[in-house]
């Protein structure tokens, strides 16, 4: 728990099936070690917020990062529609605490609008890219607004693969 948060039980990780192989998944690790992590300890001053489009995807994510950081049950956080407004609350001012533990947050596009969480995070990934280019500009206003103290960095996957490209290429189109 983070401050007197509680996650419910119904709120933790209900999938328990990993595949055999997950670029993304590693990729995401990678990130995180390069910009959070030095050695086997935390960074105390960065924080990455990960969009998906899916709570499945957020299920999945969090289960997998609880498994990969041996010290992450109080490092990671979740963002998603249908959360109590002081539940909602709490794990934002748990993630905008700069001396919360809290390191990831989690979140579908329930959280892309409305919330402040430039104060401690200057990292964000799409972990999936939305087809609405207008949303992913909402993600990115939760970091990159007014307050803001540092540059922010944005991800999204890319893949050599046509149709990967010719999406990706739609949208940041379509964004410009």
């Amino acid at each position: 728990a983070v401050k007197g948060l509680k996650i419910s039980m119904e709120q933790e990780s209900t999938i328990s099936i990993n595949p055999k192989e997950d670029a993304r998944f590693e990729a995401l690790a990678q990130l995180i070690d390069a910009n959070l992590r030095d050695a086997n300890q935390w960074r105390q001053n960065e924080r990455i917020v990960v969009f998906t489009e899916y709570k499945t995807t957020l299920d999945y994510l969090q289960r997998r990062l609880r498994e990969h950081y041996a010290d992450s049950s109080d490092r990671v956080l979740c963002l998603f529609g249908g959360m109590e407004d002081t539940t909602r609350e709490q794990i934002k001012e748990a993630f905008n605490d700069p001396t919360a533990k809290v390191r990831i947050l989690l979140a579908t596009d329930a959280a892309s609008e409305g919330l402040n969480l430039q104060e401690t995070a200057r990292f964000l990934l799409h972990y999936d890219c939305p087809w609405n280019p207008s949303r992913i500009e909402q993600r990115n206003g939760r970091l990159d607004r007014h307050g803001q103290a540092r540059d922010v960095q944005t991800f999204h996957f890319a893949s050599r693969q046509d149709a990967d490209m010719r999406f990706m290429s739609h949208l940041i189109l379509k964004v410009d």
